[in-house]
């Protein structure tokens, strides 16, 4: 069987809505049922860096926290998890050592030490996550759990 030119386009008149209707089904589908998501972490434990970061003044330690990247820093009273997420649009902030600050270096927004805003178009701070000390040592566990701004 040989295919013409007519039966080609008729065949594709056919097909190519056939094939859109089945796409479409099948993202309806992919929406209503989404696949199974492996369980979140409730905590990280921190302990092998824990001489790094306990001393006031320290540098903050990035830490891979369910999927995304916290900072664990001592702001001079207490040991503090923030993520690493700019505020402003959501773009990574780094540690600059020089300015004792975080810099997002998208739209130049910057973070003190305790998380709050330094420079603009940040206008709230950091995302902070609450942190447990587990024992005298330094070890501490950032918890899966949301620290309300005041």
């Amino acid at each position: 069987m040989s295919m013409t030119r007519r039966k080609f386009e008729h065949l594709s008149v056919v097909l190519f809505p056939l094939t859109l209707g089945v796409s479409a089904v099948l993202a309806a589908l992919r929406y209503l049922m989404p696949l199974p998501r492996r369980p979140r972490d409730k905590s990280v434990t921190i302990d092998e860096k824990a001489e790094y970061f306990t001393k006031p003044g320290a540098a903050p330690v990035k830490v891979e926290f369910n999927g995304a990247t916290v900072f664990v820093v001592h702001d001079g009273k207490k040991i503090r998890a923030f993520d690493a997420k700019c505020t402003h649009l959501g773009c990574n902030v780094n540690w600059r050592s020089d300015n004792e600050d975080f810099f997002c270096p998208c739209h130049t927004a910057s973070f003190a030490r305790d998380g709050s805003v330094t420079a603009k178009p940040a206008t709230t701070p950091l995302v902070e996550y609450a942190v447990a000390p587990i024992g005298d040592d330094g070890v501490v566990m950032v918890l899966d759990q949301k620290v309300q701004q005041a």
